[in-house]
């Protein structure tokens, strides 16, 4: 290399020296994981976070068996017609549409 020109020293330099660079990533264990990846890891893990803590926060909601169902349904009946009796039925329908609304909340199916 003593009689080659500045440029092809220059050459000879830069192009072992990307020789170890590329060497030292293919011996690498781990993947490499570009900026952009990386990113788009930490917004997902992120979404999923919150998520997961909206998802702790929120009452759980169970399923009532057909059973159930209808036992429920007798009851809200008879009661309906009590209040309609001694409230009149303006009174009842408002009781019965607050409390359909609380069980809305309470259950989400049938399970049968």
């Amino acid at each position: 290399m003593n009689g080659a020109s500045p440029g092809a020293r220059l050459a000879w330099a830069l192009g072992a020296s990307l020789l170890c660079v590329a060497s030292d990533a293919l011996g690498q264990d781990a993947p490499m994981v570009d900026a952009v990846g990386a990113y788009h890891h930490a917004q997902v893990m992120g979404h999923r976070d919150k998520a997961d803590a909206a998802r702790a926060k929120k009452p759980q909601r169970g399923a009532l068996t057909r059973r159930q169902l209808e036992a429920l349904t007798a009851n809200l009946r008879v009661e309906y017609g009590q209040r309609m009796r001694r409230d009149g039925k303006p009174a009842a329908d408002r009781w019965l549409n607050a409390r359909v609304a609380q069980l809305k909340a309470r259950y989400t199916h049938t399970s049968d």
